[in-house]
């Protein structure tokens, strides 16, 4: 045994923490009442009942909500209190359980049943901010997950009993305060980092726009069927200057590229899968291809293939044309205008998808070859900027998640 440590039920933690059940420092876990509402925004002038997604991460989203119905605003209750944890207690496998910390009051929002607010004893031995860090650290995610019971494979729920059963090391008090405020350290420079990303993520969406329909040192225009275009421009289809690739996949073995393996609205790949002789056929795709998602396109996914694959049978694979710059029509597949186009002429209900035979008929102003080619390298500057941050973000959660490893379970004293 390391000196300064002692053996529990629950290891090896230090001398000078104690173990104690999550019921010990919880008074109560306080549901609220799910109400009618409707998908409108919420103001100060109206109330708002959360969604399931205000929690995630050991973060709470207010803006996760929807408008109550007049009708309705009587029956709510339970608003979001500063300086308390709202714990999902109803939802999928993978969600159930989240949780997140409330830094101020919203009396215009409210509760569903689906959500838990805390409540503390009023002798608690615990920070609030401490104790919901360590509910997100990845072991307590499991724990709190594995309690879960249901018999629908899409649904979960968690008990009060079962959840204010769980054990857990607490440090003392001043400890907790210093871990609290390390990690919260933490998370403010990632929270910077995040709206630096929104910030060049407006940008771009801005430079688009005005790019891709006005060009660049243009000051004479014509009037199109598109509205008013630089003169030495065209109007063109998409499928003008794009072909539609349905090739399968030639090989046994390779890396292949499925809707899950890109990010919305970031045209970033967030990993890919292998391809093997009992997978289905996968369409081909070539280096410098441009993959869109026709499976609810309104999810914004779309990625400029760095390396020749396979890809799912929901991503339609685009070739450029002679003459035309790839990135120039991975760049078109970002515009509003080409996603509005493509979820407005979607076909089915509950999984809703475009076509080529949809997104072949959608029209743009198209430039020279050598105007092409200064719109991409402006726009990929930004998204090379894009990726500078992402990977700093990136840098940050690990530091975090490191940190909370050591930190919360003893193994790394600030006391």
């Amino acid at each position: 045994m390391k000196e300064g440590y002692k053996r529990s039920e629950l290891g090896e933690i230090p001398v000078e923490w104690e173990v104690v059940s999550l019921g010990d420092i919880i008074e109560s876990l306080d549901g609220g009442v799910s109400v009618n509402s409707e998908d409108s925004l919420v103001d100060d002038e109206s109330f708002g009942i959360l969604k399931t997604s205000s929690v995630f991460g050991g973060q709470f989203f207010p803006n996760e909500c929807k408008k109550i119905i007049d009708s309705e605003i009587g029956r709510a209750k339970i608003n979001p209190k500063k300086d308390s944890i709202i714990i999902s207690r109803m939802n999928t496998p993978n969600l159930v359980g989240e949780c997140g910390y409330v830094s101020k009051s919203y009396p215009n929002l409210f509760l569903p049943d689906r959500l838990w607010q805390t409540t503390f004893k009023v002798d608690a031995k615990a920070i609030v901010k401490w104790l919901n860090y360590l509910l997100n650290s990845t072991d307590y995610k499991i724990k709190i997950k594995t309690t879960a019971t249901g018999t629908s494979g899409s649904m979960k729920n968690i008990s009060k009993g079962t959840l204010l059963g769980i054990k857990l090391p607490l440090p003392p008090l001043p400890e907790q305060q210093k871990i609290a405020a390390i990690l919260s350290t933490v998370d403010e420079k990632i929270k910077v980092i995040e709206g630096r990303i929104a910030q060049t993520q407006e940008l771009k969406k801005g430079l688009m726009q005005k790019l891709l329909t006005e060009g660049i040192g243009h000051s004479r225009f014509k009037d199109s069927a598109l509205g008013r275009i630089p003169e030495s421009w065209e109007v063109v289809s998409f499928g003008n200057i794009a072909t539609n690739i349905t090739n399968k996949f030639p090989f046994d073995e390779g890396t292949c590229i499925d809707l899950e393996h890109i990010s919305q609205n970031t045209g970033r790949r967030l990993g890919f899968g292998e391809i093997s002789s009992k997978s289905s056929a996968k369409n081909h795709f070539q280096k410098n291809d441009i993959l869109f998602g026709k499976l609810r396109p309104y999810l914004k996914k779309f990625w400029f293939a760095e390396f020749e694959g396979g890809s799912s049978s929901e991503l339609l694979i685009f070739r450029a044309k002679n003459n035309i710059n790839p990135k120039y029509i991975f760049y078109t597949t970002q515009l509003e205008s080409f996603i509005e186009n493509s979820v407005s002429k979607s076909f089915g209900t509950k999984m809703p998808r475009t076509s080529w035979n949809i997104v072949k008929e959608f029209f743009l102003g198209i430039p020279k070859e050598e105007e092409q080619n200064k719109i991409v390298n402006i726009l990929t500057s930004i998204d090379e900027k894009l990726e500078i941050l992402e990977s700093k973000k990136q840098h940050f959660q690990a530091l975090k998640k490191g940190l909370m490893q050591q930190l919360l379970t003893g193994r790394v004293r600030v006391g």
